[in-house]
């Protein structure tokens, strides 16, 4: 799923005369555990319980950046819905859609969705 998130996100960015992104290892190590502490511990928010937000996550496996952000979502039943709720919203779509951004990484564990976009 987080490969098809990945290939949508690119797909709708192209549609939409923004240039594609390309992967990053390291982001998409920092979402899927930040999707996986999020389906664990049973709660939904850009930050861990412990309060480290994207920044930190970011820096916990060494990922290079000069500026981030970041996408999540819960109990979608797949990637299409996912994204769908993701454009439906302003503030996920300027996200998605930021051309600052030039890598992405996406983590998916069980129904919990994460797109960590960087810029470098």
């Amino acid at each position: 799923m987080a490969q098809q998130i990945f290939d949508i996100t690119n797909i709708i960015r192209e549609q939409k005369e923004v240039p594609r992104l390309k992967w990053d290892a390291e982001a998409a190590i920092a979402a899927k555990h930040h999707s996986e502490d999020m389906n664990e511990n049973q709660y939904f928010s850009h930050y861990r319980l412990n309060g480290d937000g994207l920044k930190k996550r970011l820096m916990d496996v060494e990922a290079t950046y000069l500026s981030a952000g970041e996408n999540i979502a819960a109990h979608y039943i797949d990637s299409p819905a996912t994204i769908h709720g993701w454009m439906n919203s302003e503030g996920h779509r300027e996200t998605l859609l930021n051309e600052a951004y030039n890598y992405l990484g996406v983590g998916v564990y069980e129904l919990y969705y994460t797109q960590n976009f960087i810029e470098k």
